[in-house]
């Protein structure tokens, strides 16, 4: 089954019109999430990109954004992709992973040789979990610097694809991070300095205006989640230990401290803080009170913001960097604590577009679906068969008629002979040529024309685009335009015709065909049979002939031993006919259940599907929206305040038109899109078609 993730509204998919998409900036932006806390921001961020974001391939199905780059730095591969998310992390382009084996901390001499370690106290490590890094900030840290010289090439790469054909020279990188666990918690200001370094020696960087901004989920965020309490206590050591160390590098201006590193093939020494802006998110909102959902609000606090920045109707980032920086040169610092950090968190107010396309959507396929809930009734199948002709005394008379003529022979035979062996054996009888060749000649223009171009006809192939005549002769063409009819008919629709053409344990139409042809192979083979009589016949005609007495009508006989030649011809073409019928039957009940399985079976599945993803996203808005509000956004008003007028214009449009409308579309017009299975581009196809039938709404 299809799950159309994209489609699923529980999912942060829906029909997302473009109309409510805004356009880039211009700029470059690169979001790094360092550990399992960073994996999520990133995932967050992309799904918000993905609904907000115009992309630069807006006519392809799976969206593009060229100056938009991701980087997840884990020790952990799970999570790039659950099962829940529209859009993942790539393990290949937007993973780095600095996984490690952590016995090497039992061995104090591999340590000692290696010189970007001397920092390392190996002893009193214990693993706080069995994930990642274990908790342990060291662990994490560690990792991280033993593969910091491969994550500079990493880190080039991406700043590179991210600026080719830039139109501005602003790049901004955002650097999200949790501050509890092992990888993060151990890893981000490394990260940020490593940052600075790759940066520096870029080439594609040269030139470019470079903002570093860091996110740092506060220790509640992280709690918020989190149940197990010995997780919940070296959640809050570690945060404790991380806000100091971060604390000094934010204030190396006023305490002289520097970063001084020595990394894997490089060394970084300076005196320049992290992050150009550095942004504390807490589960609290500003005001202090805590929000209900407080990691998933953090989350959305973040997208969110970062989202601002790549937006062309938003803020700039020199500009807001700028202000920050005046408005914290000339803040009152009554107090001796560090005054660098930015707090950011607010509700998101929307118009809720998504979610009213979506339902609009929902309710015209609900429509569909109940119209389209009628079965096939055997007689429904028996008037279809009928109607086409799909009967064996029918497509007998299609593959063709004849008639055998007696020739008229002026040679009257004497005597005939009577040794049946030679070239004519094959008739079972030997005649003269004078006699026989007429008959031949006409029974193979028969078989060979007439038969031949009725037996082909019958099964010329079907192919979708194929522009069919009023009364096309093929099966499979026959029975397609037809079932055509009935995929848009609104009482009946695509399951129907699809169990029309194949239903399971039901009378349909290929178990016809199958019916017909079983039919057709007993007159065949009866036919087969009543030959060995009608060579009987030509032979007591013959010998009548041969042995007539003096007082028999020569001129009779010979006329009956015509007549015998004439009727042995005819079955023979007969049963030619019956079974060339038996090969077009067979033919085209293999043709059939080609387009059953790779046609009508597959539109009937794919339709079924959406109406479950859309079933489901009814429900989701109409009745779940209430209880399962996003803690950071808040829409204007919810659907339940507006779903009475919204049901009615349903209401008003002509059902019958409407499916009538969108088969011709998508049945027949987007056969390359739904008839492969590709989820991206059948939602894509979905999302755009609705947005247009409802535009009136998403395009407010």
């Amino acid at each position: 089954m299809a799950t159309f993730k994209k489609l699923q509204y529980s999912l942060g998919g829906g029909i997302i019109s473009a109309a409510q998409q805004d356009a880039q900036n211009g700029t470059a932006t690169i979001a790094i999430g360092l550990g399992g806390t960073g994996k999520d921001a990133i995932k967050h961020l992309k799904k918000e990109i993905y609904q907000r974001i115009a992309p630069d391939n807006p006519s392809e199905s799976v969206p593009q954004y060229s100056h938009i780059k991701f980087l997840s730095i884990d020790t952990d591969e799970a999570d790039l992709w659950n099962e829940e998310d529209i859009i993942g992390i790539d393990a290949d382009s937007e993973f780095f992973t600095i996984a490690g084996n952590v016995n090497i901390f039992e061995n104090p001499d591999a340590l000692a040789s290696k010189q970007y370690a001397k920092w390392l106290s190996n002893k009193n490590l214990t693993l706080q979990s069995n994930q990642g890094a274990g908790g342990v900030r060291q662990i994490g840290r560690y990792f991280l610097i033993d593969k910091s010289n491969t994550l500079v090439t990493k880190l080039s790469n991406l700043f590179t694809a991210a600026v080719k054909d830039l139109p501005t020279n602003d790049v901004n990188i955002h650097i999200m991070s949790g501050l509890g666990g092992g990888t993060g918690a151990g890893t981000f200001l490394d990260v940020c300095y490593i940052l600075k370094h790759a940066i520096k020696i870029c080439p594609a960087l040269t030139g470019k205006n470079v903002k570093i901004c860091g996110y740092f989920f506060m220790p509640d965020v992280n709690l918020a989640v989190i149940q197990q309490q010995s997780v919940r206590d070296y959640v809050q050591a570690n945060s404790f230990a991380v806000m100091k160390e971060l604390d000094y590098c934010m204030n190396f201006a006023d305490n002289g401290g520097r970063w001084e590193q020595q990394y894997n093939g490089f060394a970084v020494n300076s005196t320049k803080t992290p992050v150009d802006i550095c942004y504390l998110i807490s589960s609290q909102a500003v005001s202090g009170n805590v929000v209900s959902k407080g990691y998933e609000y953090a989350m959305g606090v973040v997208s969110d913001y970062i989202v601002q920045f790549i937006s062309d109707n938003a803020i700039n980032m020199n500009t807001h960097i700028a202000n920050y920086a005046k408005m914290e040169s000339e803040l009152v610092k009554p107090h001796g604590g560090n005054y660098k950090y930015a707090i950011i968190g607010s509700a998101h107010s929307i118009v809720p577009m998504r979610e009213v396309s979506t339902y609009l959507a929902s309710c015209l396929f609900e429509r569909m679906a109940a119209s389209w809930s009628n079965e096939p009734k055997d007689t429904d199948i028996a008037e279809f068969c009928e109607k086409l002709g799909l009967n064996c005394d029918k497509l007998i008379n299609d593959i063709g008629g004849y008639n055998i003529r007696i020739p008229e022979i002026d040679n009257v035979y004497n005597k005939i002979p009577t040794d049946d062996t030679g070239d004519q054996l094959s008739f079972g009888y030997v005649l003269p040529a004078g006699i026989l060749n007429p008959f031949i000649q006409q029974e193979t223009k028969i078989k060979g024309e007439v038969f031949a171009k009725g037996r082909a006809a019958l099964t010329n192939e079907w192919k979708p685009g194929m522009e069919l005549d009023d009364n096309p002769i093929s099966i499979v063409c026959r029975v397609y335009k037809e079932l055509d009819g009935v995929v848009r008919d609104h009482n009946k629709g695509p399951v129907y015709a699809a169990k029309m053409l194949f239903g399971s344990d039901k009378k349909n139409i290929i178990n016809v065909i199958t019916g017909v042809y079983a039919s057709a192979k007993i007159k065949r083979d009866d036919l087969y049979t009543d030959i060995d009589l009608t060579v009987a016949n030509v032979k007591r005609a013959r010998k009548a002939y041969n042995d007539r007495g003096i007082f028999s009508n020569k001129k009779e006989l010979f006329g009956s031993l015509l007549s015998a030649v004439k009727n042995d011809i005819a079955k023979r073409c007969e049963y030619e006919r019956y079974r060339l019928l038996c090969e077009a039957l067979d033919t085209a009940k293999t043709q059939l259940l080609a387009l059953y399985n790779d046609y009508f079976e597959k539109y009937s599945s794919v339709i079924t599907d959406l109406a479950k993803v859309f079933a489901d996203n009814k429900f989701a808005i109409s009745e779940l929206q209430d209880v399962t509000t996003d803690p950071f956004t808040l829409p204007l008003f919810k659907i339940s305040e507006v779903r009475q007028t919204l049901d009615a214009d349903v209401e008003k449009l002509g059902i019958s038109s409407v499916i009538d409308q969108f088969n011709i579309a998508f049945f027949k017009g987007a056969y390359d899109v739904w008839h492969n299975g590709n989820e991206d581009k059948i939602a894509k196809w979905i999302s755009d078609y609705m947005s247009e039938a409802f535009k009136e709404y998403v395009e407010l």
